[in-house]
């Protein structure tokens, strides 16, 4: 049987394909790849869909691929944007001018014969280096800065003089898990979900 044509209901948080796929095959190892992800008007309406904010405006990820060994790939850039979400307190508008450098390090799918890193020096920085995704031929730019802007959120925006109250807790000599302590790792594994069920 056919495959059923996806309806338009399903598509309305599907993430949005950036044109930023890079074909590792064909880039040379002996300095690094230029690159520069700018999402259109359009992109930047789904993207702003997908992520539930009001609006995105001027997304754009410029920066390098480097070689360090074996096919592996390290992504160093700045990010830049501006973003528009409701107050959590209020519901007005807020928003958030985003500028961070992003990095990322990207491995060969078939790694070593352990499962482990590939043979051979890399320089990695545990402090910089987000958990290392892995690729087969391709790697995908635009995913990377539609990741980084999700982190870059404010988990909750605030109008000027809105106050919003929070509570703390956690067991005796312990210390207490805070919202912005758990953020990156919450909101990447939740979008790393919503992505992967977006796909056709």
């Amino acid at each position: 049987m056919p495959a059923k044509s996806q309806k338009p209901e399903d598509q309305r948080h599907a993430p949005p394909r950036l044109d930023g796929v890079v074909n590792t095959v064909r880039l040379a190892r002996s300095g690094p790849y230029a690159f520069d992800v700018v999402a259109n008007a359009e992109d930047c309406v789904v993207a702003a869909r997908f992520l539930g904010i009001r609006s995105l405006e001027g997304l754009r990820l410029k920066g390098k691929l480097v070689p360090l060994a074996d096919d592996v790939w390290r992504a160093e850039g700045r990010l830049t944007a501006v973003a528009v979400q409701d107050c959590v307190v209020t519901l007005e508008p807020v928003e958030q001018k985003i500028d961070e450098q992003v990095r990322r390090l990207y491995l060969p799918e078939d790694g070593d014969d352990e499962g482990g890193l590939p043979t051979g020096e890399i320089d990695l920085d545990m402090e910089q280096d987000d958990d290392p995704d892995t690729y087969a031929t391709e790697i995908d730019l635009g995913a990377l800065a539609l990741e980084a802007v999700a982190l870059a959120l404010d988990s909750y925006p605030r109008a000027d003089g809105a106050a919003l109250t929070s509570s703390q807790a956690a067991p005796p000599g312990a210390e207490p898990l805070t919202d912005d302590s758990l953020k990156p790792f919450a909101k990447l594994e939740a979008l790393r979900a919503k992505m992967a069920g977006g796909e056709t």
